[in-house]
């Protein structure tokens, strides 16, 4: 009689020990999992972090610097070839052979105006990147009129174009000491004829290369 109230007491016993177990292996599982697993995924995270801006980037960096520099430099000494060329061409001519060429563009003026037009703005660029690069070239510019007016009145106005050309080639950072102003006025002419389209001809600022 007394082995059934101790049998019944140790399974009450075993059974109120198997459900405080389980508790704890639901509860403990839960949060050494939970951080074992933000501990795995930061830790994945910093690794996929460091692995792809770190071993890839600089991988790229170097090959990307590597190309880089390598058609930065050939390109560089192509065109230091090519200007050592064009230099040694030049220097080759004679000037008659240079002005032959027409390296410099005139430009033109309105009636009795000596200020620069907006269609000479792009020939006169042109002009300056050419004196600055052959840096031993010096140029005159030639202040020209049409045939009307008084002779005085033209030679000033001749003066008034040419200084009105080398001021704006200045600008574009053309040495002044490179530039010689000459004013022929309506003294010597492009065109002759007695019409608008020769006097706008001769309403000019010209160029000639002069030293080099």
């Amino acid at each position: 009689m007394n082995r059934v109230p101790l049998f019944v007491a140790v399974v009450t016993v075993g059974a109120v020990a198997a459900v405080a177990l389980a508790g704890c292996h639901k509860t403990i599982p839960q949060q050494a999992g939970s951080g074992s697993g933000s501990s795995r995924s930061a830790g994945g995270g910093a690794a996929g972090a460091n692995g792809g801006s770190g071993q890839p980037n600089s991988s790229n960096s170097s090959r990307s610097g590597s190309g880089g520099s390598g058609s930065d430099g050939s390109g560089y000494g192509a065109s230091e070839a090519a200007r050592a060329l064009e230099q040694q061409a030049f220097a080759r001519q004679s000037l008659e052979q240079v002005n032959a060429q027409r390296p410099l563009a005139d430009v033109f003026f309105d009636v009795d105006r000596s200020d620069i037009r907006d269609d000479a703005r792009a020939l006169l660029t042109r002009n300056a990147d050419w004196v600055r690069k052959f840096a031993s070239a010096s140029v005159t510019i030639e202040g020209y009129c049409d045939a009307r007016g008084s002779s005085e009145y033209n030679l000033a106005l001749g003066s008034r174009r040419a200084d009105a050309v080398k001021n704006y080639m200045v600008s574009l950072g053309v040495p002044s000491d490179r530039i010689t102003l000459v004013s022929k006025g309506k003294e010597q002419q492009f065109c002759y004829e007695e019409s608008e389209d020769c006097w706008q001809e001769n309403r000019r600022g010209h160029f000639l290369v002069t030293a080099k």
